[in-house]
C-alpha cells in the first residue's frame, strides 16, 4: 500500500509540472485529488493537494466537512515537499464535501482556500472563503 501512495505522490507531482499554473480562479495554484468540482462514483479515501511550492509542514492544514458541516478528516496530515495529504473516514455516505485548506510556502507566506466535490451527485455552493490564520478555522 505504501508503495502506491508514493507512486501515486510522485505521479500527482509530475502531472502538477506539465500541467502549468492552475487556472486564474483558484485560491492558491494546485491540483488535488479528488478534483475541484469531481462528482465520483465510489468513495474516496483522502484528499491529496499538491502545489506548485515547497510546504511547511508545521502550518499545514486540510478540513473536509460533509453538508452538515462535520469533519470526516481521521489520522495524522501527511505533508511531502509540495504535496499534503490528509486520510478521509471510513465508509462515507454519498454527499457533497467542502475542503478547506491552509498551508504556508516556507518563506512562511500563508495561502489558503476552500473547494467542494462529491461522492454521488453533487450540489455546489459558493466557496469563496481564504482560511489563513487560527481564528478563522472552519
Amino acid at each position: 500500500m505504501r508503495r502506491i501512495g508514493g507512486w501515486f505522490t510522485a505521479l500527482l507531482a509530475l502531472a502538477l509540472l506539465v500541467a502549468g499554473p492552475a487556472q486564474p480562479a483558484a485560491a492558491a495554484d494546485f491540483i488535488s485529488d479528488p478534483d475541484v468540482h469531481a462528482e465520483l462514483k465510489s468513495a474516496p479515501g483522502w484528499v491529496m493537494m499538491a502545489f506548485d511550492f515547497p510546504l511547511d509542514p508545521s502550518t499545514a492544514k486540510i478540513l473536509v466537512l460533509n453538508s452538515a458541516g462535520e469533519n470526516v478528516t481521521t489520522g495524522e496530515l501527511a505533508v511531502e515537499y509540495t504535496n499534503v495529504r490528509a486520510q478521509l473516514q471510513a465508509d462515507l455516505p454519498k454527499d457533497t464535501y467542502t475542503v478547506n485548506y491552509r498551508v504556508s510556502k516556507q518563506d512562511g507566506e500563508p495561502v489558503g482556500g476552500t473547494f467542494q466535490f462529491a461522492y454521488g451527485k453533487g450540489t455546489w455552493t459558493e466557496v469563496d472563503e481564504v482560511w489563513i490564520g487560527e481564528e478563522e478555522q472552519p
